[in-house]
């Protein structure tokens, strides 16, 4: 079915996550007094980047003051995919995950248990990828899909931080595209945030219906601290529900300790992989 290869190309796109060092923060969550001097409408209506006290939103906006906000500072960031439907009599459920530690551009890991890397024009899908940086090198422990062999890399590290960071900007680019959301201030820890909450359903060729919803929780200065969404693709009587949370679970302070895989990495790269990394 067509959604079904939509669904391929979703959960592709990103990675999900769990796994190494650093402790999760529980955040509370309290509503905050709404603002008497906020306008309903107007260029000095916005509370963060992008994002209107009315509900209007500029996603590109965010995106870019979401990039700057993270562009300085250490965290810890871990993401989740799942996805369920029923064809029939027929049931399947999957989950994915991503946990990235990352301190500065030459010093962070990563770990998850799906990737896609193309080398020589060939697709490769990874059931366990993670790399490690310790300031001068990068190193790769990969398993591709079908395979019970781990591979290891060992290569200098050149322009790594960006794409590492990129992995808690692209969600909110692909996530929060809605036309509209409603946005409640909140506190955490003292500290304002605005919550923002949209759903739409959108109709698909062929008849297919899209049935969508998102939360973020946003700071003033436009850090999506957190950002979960849902979505149901239904034909006929085939349903299939995806789900993804993405938050930071520490912002500064962060310590980061090699994993113990790495000295397996120095010792054979000779079996490594090959290309660029998995996105």
């Amino acid at each position: 079915m067509r959604w079904h290869v939509l669904a391929v190309v979703v959960l592709l796109s990103f990675v999900g996550c769990s796994a190494i060092d650093g402790s999760t923060e529980t955040e509370t969550l309290t509503p905050a007094p709404v603002p008497t001097d906020v306008p309903a409408d107007g260029p000095g209506a916005t509370v963060a980047p992008g994002v209107w006290a009315d509900g209007r939103l500029d996603v590109t906006v965010l995106v870019d003051a979401h990039r700057n906000a993270v562009e300085d500072r250490s965290f810890v960031w871990r993401e989740t995919h799942g996805r369920s439907g029923e064809t029939g009599s027929i049931s399947t459920k999957v989950s994915t995950y991503e946990k990235i530690v990352y301190v500065n551009d030459t010093f962070f890991y990563r770990d998850t248990d799906e990737g896609v890397n193309r080398t020589n024009n060939t697709l490769l899908f990874y059931t366990r990828y993670s790399e490690y940086a310790d300031g001068t090198h990068r190193y790769v422990r990969a398993k591709v899909f079908n395979s019970e062999e781990m591979q290891y890399n060992r290569t200098p590290i050149s322009g790594d931080g960006s794409r590492i960071r990129n992995h808690t900007v692209d969600p909110v680019r692909r996530y929060l595209n809605v036309t509209s959301v409603d946005v409640r201030p909140v506190t955490v820890g003292g500290d304002r945030y605005y919550r923002l909450v949209g759903t739409e359903l959108r109709s698909m060729s062929g008849g297919d219906e899209w049935d969508y919803s998102v939360t973020a929780t946003v700071t003033p200065s436009g850090l999506v601290r957190n950002l979960s969404a849902r979505y149901t693709l239904s034909n006929g009587e085939e349903n299939e529900t995806f789900r993804y949370r993405g938050t930071f679970e520490r912002l500064g302070d962060v310590d980061l300790e090699q994993p113990n895989w790495v000295q397996a990495a120095e010792n054979r790269t000779a079996d490594g992989t090959t290309g660029s990394p998995p996105t």
